[in-house]
């Protein structure tokens, strides 16, 4: 009976969502104190998780990409919604497990614990000739499955 419940109140939600009446999480619960970290959080919807988050005052978020470039503009774009936001961005390559080993390591050598992580970041299927990545697997098999 709850689970049913639990579906009619999320169809409930549905038309709300899908003409864009309601454009962020409304919900009160506060992240006071934890580490999020955000894989691919420089672009998308990683991105607006780790704004939308941001709000709810957790001691700092992570975000992780391949780009610097884009890391860092990503961790302006973010600071200057969310001034009072603790917004960091290191490198990371889900396709090569070195970089998601030093991500990690990077990550351990400065947080006592990773409270929310949110796996986001991944390869898109394309089509054409597979590619190989540094360590020898399918590149969407390594970024979107390995990595992660």
């Amino acid at each position: 009976m709850s689970n049913l419940l639990a579906t009619l109140g999320m169809l409930s939600e549905m038309p709300l969502t899908m003409i864009r009446c309601r454009r962020r999480f409304t919900g009160g619960r506060r992240l006071d104190g934890q580490t999020v970290v955000i894989t691919g959080g420089s672009a998308g919807i990683g991105k607006e998780a780790a704004y939308q988050l941001s709000l709810r005052a957790p001691k700092k978020i992570i975000i992780g990409s391949r780009n610097a470039e884009n890391n860092e503009r990503a961790v302006r774009e973010l600071m200057g919604r969310n001034p009072s936001a603790n917004i960091t961005a290191l490198r990371l390559d889900l396709s090569s497990l070195q970089s998601v080993r030093e991500f990690a390591k990077e990550i351990a050598g400065t947080e006592s614990r990773v409270d929310v992580l949110i796996n986001n970041a991944g390869v898109p299927v394309v089509t054409g000739p597979p590619v190989e990545t540094v360590d020898g697997y399918e590149q969407q098999l390594a970024a979107n499955y390995l990595g992660n």
